[in-house]
């Protein structure tokens, strides 16, 4: 899965295609406060290889559970 940069009509938009996304996940951070949301996906094995770090947020890296039942 790659982010890719798009222009809007509001401005530049991130993209990141997925098929089989579950529900939104909200989680705070309880030391910094920011609010972590997370975007499940139904394949093992999918997320992001490398943190993307943009002006308003950052994509952290990151792998869905596969059959060793490791999530990073």
């Amino acid at each position: 899965m790659e982010p890719e940069r798009q222009r809007g009509d509001a401005g530049a938009v991130i993209f990141v295609t997925a098929d089989d996304v579950g529900g939104r996940l909200r989680l705070p951070d309880p030391v910094i406060g920011d609010v972590l949301d997370i975007l499940p996906l139904g394949d093992d094995g999918r997320g992001l290889a490398e943190r993307n770090q943009y002006v308003d947020f950052d994509l952290l890296a990151s792998a869905q559970a596969g059959d060793k039942g490791v999530v990073r």
